[in-house]
């Protein structure tokens, strides 16, 4: 007879975790984000402001015949004069006898022909008892052939009604509540 023994041998394996771990982790402070919009208003800087120029011989000028530019910009000077009765100095000259007799234009100022911007251009105009002339008299032809070249360039003239000013000398008319005032058939003075 035979006997078998068997033996079993067992071994237990016992793993052992670590203990669990906490992270901790800090977040900042919530942070505010505070928009600050301005908005400024401010006028037109003065090259925005526009005035009349009209071409010196009343039309045929390569740039137009009546456009508006910018008053700080350059353009020739032509002075308009009202003389009753024909008593203007001789530098004045009547070149519109059947339009309005009594106006008188000229180019030359003080022996110079000047180029200017349109504040400037009626300083120069005051400075011999003139104004710019109004659109409607330089179209009709009144400074035209009053000397510097000027038939074909274009020349300033006062405003009309409803633009923008600060003075009487900017307008044809007036300047009221800061816009010229006058009808078309009153500004060929």
């Amino acid at each position: 007879t035979t006997t078998t023994t068997t033996s079993t041998t067992s071994s237990t394996t016992t793993t052992t975790q670590p203990p669990p771990t906490t992270t901790t982790t800090t977040q900042p402070p919530p942070t505010t984000t505070t928009t600050t919009t301005t908005t400024t208003t401010t006028s037109d800087p003065p090259g925005d402001v526009m005035k009349a120029i009209v071409c010196g011989r009343g039309g045929g000028c390569a740039e137009g015949d009546w456009e508006e530019a910018p008053i700080d910009t350059l353009h020739e000077v032509r002075c308009c004069r009202d003389c009753s009765y024909g008593n203007c100095p001789n530098a004045w000259k009547q070149k519109c006898p059947d339009e309005d007799p009594d106006v008188y234009a000229r180019s030359k100022v003080k022996r110079r022909c000047e180029t200017a911007t349109f504040l400037n251009a009626i300083d120069i105009c005051a400075s011999v008892n003139g104004r710019l002339c109004t659109p409607w008299e330089v179209e009709a032809g009144c400074a035209a052939g009053t000397g510097c070249g000027f038939d074909s360039q274009m020349v300033w003239a006062c405003m009309y009604d409803g633009h923008e000013c600060t003075d009487d000398s900017e307008c044809c008319g007036t300047c009221v509540d800061g816009e010229c005032e006058g009808e078309e058939e009153d500004l060929f003075v």
